[in-house]
């Protein structure tokens, strides 16, 4: 199948600059982007070896 190829707008066809972008304008407005609200939080346990427990929020517990 073939596609077209993408042409970005002039001011992101830089690497840096679509990083800029995105960094610093499209992480504070992307909920107006996707009709999808954001996930409810569950806290989550996760066990590894040895019977440790990792928290979600990273803390380390035995």
């Amino acid at each position: 199948m073939h596609y077209p190829l993408y042409r970005p707008p002039f001011g992101l066809k830089n690497g840096l600059s679509m990083t800029l972008h995105t960094a610093l304008w499209e992480s504070r407005h992307w909920e107006k982007t996707t009709s999808h609200p954001e996930p409810p939080y569950q806290p989550q346990l996760f066990e590894g070896a040895c019977g440790v427990f990792q928290q979600q929020n990273g803390a380390m517990a035995s």
